[in-house]
């Protein structure tokens, strides 16, 4: 990708939105070390947290993959010009994680804002738990949930208006704004999932949950939800987000 590029400068936008959550991404996971350990990342987007954990945080070696290539091509060349003394500890692939060896085994596999993406999350939780070593940890924060005020991510104009419109109302309302031809929820690369479907596919893992917190937020709105309405069990499934570090039994 050419550095100079206008394609280029869009994507760099992203990197450096990413940037600025880095730190804030780290301190709701509760801080984990990560200093020398070998890491997956998976959906990576254009790099920034694979960037930060290995210069900021002192991670061994970064694999980030995403299944966007145009992320990936962006990646590699912010890398290749501004980081190169991180060639050879982050390492950025155009791959789907059930694409990797069956061998390859990892300290950390980390998943940013984006299992609300994953359309079959069984198949993929069941992929990343594989690429754990024993004593491997994930960590993971996503959101916001599909049952909170604002789970269709740019589907919902109003809180909570995508859990009562059509689906082909929200599609071609989204369609019209942004000059779209998206047909469904799931093309659009939403997977429609409750708080309760996550905590199923967790349970089921055999993960160890060492850490999980619900409506991390910091905004004092944010705070006093999670403090007070979102502690009642009726309510709990209007959760906006979750950070999780959970570990492989050695």
């Amino acid at each position: 990708m050419d550095p100079d590029g206008a394609e280029f400068a869009f994507l760099l936008k992203f990197f450096n939105h990413g940037k600025s959550e880095n730190p804030r991404y780290f301190r709701r996971l509760g801080n984990p070390g990560i200093a020398g350990c070998d890491i997956l990342e998976v959906g990576c987007g254009t790099g920034s947290l694979a960037i930060y954990m290995a210069k900021e945080l002192g991670a061994g070696h970064v694999l980030a993959t995403d299944i966007e290539r145009d992320n990936i091509a962006f990646a590699q060349t912010h890398l290749a010009c501004h980081f190169p003394e991180l060639a050879g500890r982050v390492e950025f692939r155009p791959v789907n994680i059930s694409d990797l060896p069956p061998d390859r085994k990892f300290d950390c596999v980390v998943a940013k804002d984006m299992f609300e993406h994953v359309l079959d999350f069984q198949a993929f939780f069941d992929s990343v738990c594989a690429r754990l070593k024993p004593g491997g940890r994930l960590l993971s924060g996503f959101g916001p949930l599909w049952e909170s005020p604002r789970g269709g991510h740019a589907l919902t104009v109003f809180p909570l208006d995508h859990l009562f419109l059509p689906e082909r109302t929200l599609v071609a309302r989204h369609n019209r704004r942004h000059g779209l031809q998206v047909s469904s929820i799931r093309e659009y690369g939403l997977n429609r999932l409750k708080l309760g479907d996550y905590l199923r596919v967790f349970a089921r893992s055999g993960l160890r949950q060492d850490y999980f917190r619900l409506n991390q937020s910091d905004s004092a709105l944010g705070k006093l939800a999670a403090a007070t309405l979102l502690k009642l069990p009726f309510f709990r499934r209007l959760s906006f987000n979750a950070y999780l570090v959970f570990s492989k039994p050695a």
